[in-house]
């Protein structure tokens, strides 16, 4: 599977633990994109928990109807009291329209707002064409 065209925007506020990536891929076909998008289905629906150096626990969360295919899941990461490390926080919003993919996450040290989520879902939906 190939993209066609993509891009990807990226901010981080390193002082406070803070950070978003925003990625639109557009593939060559809608299959390829709904084939892509079933991938990130099936790590939410089968991907409970996981230890790759870090307790990761990754639950399903709620968001709007955006483009044809949406899912959305909250990732908490934490690592072993030895490595003096606070917990991390993301929440990730996948959504695909047509032969374009978006995959928008947000980590902050704090629970992410769903409420905040919508809103920067709906804006990137709406850019993404």
């Amino acid at each position: 599977m190939d993209a066609s065209s993509g891009q990807e925007l990226a901010g981080d506020d390193l002082a406070r633990g803070r950070s978003f990536r925003a990625s639109v891929f557009q593939l060559r076909t809608k299959a390829q994109a709904k084939q892509l998008f079933a991938t990130y289905r099936a790590y939410v629906r089968d991907c409970g928990e996981h230890w790759a150096g870090v307790d990761t626990t990754v639950q399903r969360a709620r968001v709007p109807k955006l483009g044809k295919q949406r899912i959305g899941y909250r990732t908490t990461e934490t690592f072993a009291p030895e490595k003096n490390l606070p917990v991390r926080r993301h929440f990730t919003l996948v959504v695909r329209k047509g032969k374009r993919l978006l995959i928008l996450t947000v980590h902050q040290p704090k629970r992410v707002k769903a409420a905040q989520m919508a809103r920067l879902g709906r804006l990137a939906v709406r850019k993404m064409g």
